[in-house]
């Protein structure tokens, strides 16, 4: 049996995944202008793939969050409503100008993703 988490360990959890959930739909939205606008249909199928990856991401950390009723549920709603220039993370508000913008995003700062993934995990 799993033992229920303090509620300092709760807050910090929620604090992580809502972070997470809000970088995954942050993404979403600064790069689906360039489902369209990318160059070649191979930049277009990249952002695609993308934007898929990155919405799942957010739907199931979303699905996460919900569980911890009722504050989750609260977490949600307001994840829902965020839009560019409100994210909590400045390098995620931040509008992508051109395709090298877009390329430098997804190598630099979205790949920081994994970093503080692999720092939380040790």
């Amino acid at each position: 049996m799993i033992s229920p988490l303090s509620n300092e360990a709760k807050s910090t959890l929620l604090d992580i995944l809502s972070l997470r959930a809000d970088m995954e739909l942050a993404m979403v939205e600064m790069y689906s202008p360039w489902l369209v606008n990318a160059p070649t249909v191979d930049g277009r199928l990249f952002v695609a793939k993308l934007v898929s990856d990155e919405l799942n991401h957010a739907w199931q950390l979303s699905r996460i969050i919900q569980e911890f009723k009722p504050e989750g549920e609260k977490i949600v709603d307001e994840l829902r409503n965020l839009r560019l220039g409100l994210h909590k993370l400045e390098a995620f508000n931040l509008p992508l100008f051109n395709w090298d913008d877009v390329l430098a995003f997804t190598f630099l700062i979205d790949k920081a993703g994994i970093y503080m993934l692999e720092a939380l995990r040790n």
